[in-house]
């Protein structure tokens, strides 16, 4: 874990002329907002911990919140705000809490929140826009553009209200999947899986549970569980009114399966049908969620399966009409193709 230096973190740059010390100014934060509770300039009511009753953790999360809020009101970049209330919710949720909401105005507590989710917007957009733009598809683009992504996403977890947390679980796990950490991702979509949904009592997976299921599919197809990834994707394919996100996911992924598992007409379908759906959610899927040492296989056999689509013709004559015919018989009839 880093120390907290007084001094801040090295992207927010030189002071302007006149300006105090950030050891000063952090000094007076210290000193106004007091303790970790109470109401600024008036000190901490009875009952609440002070500093001396504090744990190491306590202290540095209540200290890292307090250097946040100083770098917040005197206009700092939204990444240093954001960075410090991550550390301090991971030394101690309580007392960074306690202290967020003590120095923090509720006007103020929703300005944050709003930064927050236009870091998380905004970062998500610009490594959408790099994995498009790669040439290279046996290559992960952009990863290093999530770090900040996931830093606000774990923020407005902790300050979001309780409606938005599901959505905003849900982003992170993809997020942490994009950024290479499957386990990370696979642990999140089942908890948020186990969360109870006032619409579904009955705890029955289907519409807004389809994208979870999608992406728990791929995290198992990262890990080598093919049985479970399989599984997943033909419960999202198989709904009645699936969530299209998803569906087109997981017909990318069920066919990426179909493919490694010889039945390459049907897989091909899989990704044709994706892309009637939703044609930049399947490039998307193709260049990022699926595994970069299956994308060249995966792109040579829809290749070569696109190429025998387009020679079906009359001009073909009976003899090869009939031929590709009875392959489609002899894969509809596979395993694969039954659990389809």
């Amino acid at each position: 874990m880093n120390q907290c230096h007084a001094q801040g973190h090295p992207e927010t740059g030189g002071r302007r002329q006149g300006q105090e010390d950030s050891r000063t100014l952090e000094a007076k934060a210290w000193a106004w907002w007091g303790p970790a509770g109470g109401t600024p300039g008036k000190p901490a009511a009875r009952g609440e911990p002070t500093p001396l009753l504090l744990s190491a953790g306590e202290h540095r999360a209540t200290l890292l919140v307090t250097r946040a809020a100083s770098a917040f009101f005197l206009d700092g970049r939204a990444q240093d705000v954001l960075h410090d209330l991550q550390e301090a919710f991971r030394e101690s949720p309580s007392a960074a809490r306690r202290q967020f909401q003590a120095v923090f105005s509720a006007r103020d507590q929703e300005r944050v929140r709003a930064q927050a989710q236009e870091a998380a917007d905004l970062g998500f957009a610009r490594f959408q826009e790099a994995v498009r733009n790669h040439p290279e598809l046996r290559e992960d683009a952009g990863r290093e553009l999530l770090a900040p992504v996931i830093r606000a996403l774990r923020v407005l977890l902790r300050l979001a209200p309780a409606g938005a947390q599901p959505a905003l679980g849900i982003r992170l796990a993809e997020c942490l999947l994009l950024a290479g950490d499957a386990a990370s991702s696979r642990a999140l979509c089942e908890r948020l899986l186990q969360l109870p949904r006032p619409e579904d009592p009955a705890g029955d997976h289907a519409g807004d549970c389809a994208p979870l299921l999608a992406l728990r599919g791929f995290c198992a197809l990262h890990t080598g569980d093919s049985r479970r990834a399989l599984e997943d994707f033909q419960a999202v394919v198989e709904q009645g009114a699936p969530h299209l996100g998803g569906c087109v996911r997981a017909l990318c992924g069920r066919g990426l399966l179909r493919v490694l598992a010889g039945s390459a007409f049907l897989g091909t379908l899989d990704y044709v049908t994706a892309c009637r759906l939703r044609p930049e959610d399947a490039l998307l899927a193709t260049k990022a969620l699926v595994p970069w040492n299956q994308r060249g296989l995966l792109l040579a056999v829809l290749r070569e399966e696109a190429r025998g689509m387009l020679q079906q013709s009359p001009r073909l004559g009976p003899s090869r009409a009939q031929g590709r015919r009875q392959r489609e018989a002899v894969e509809t009839r596979s395993p694969a193709a039954q659990e389809g």
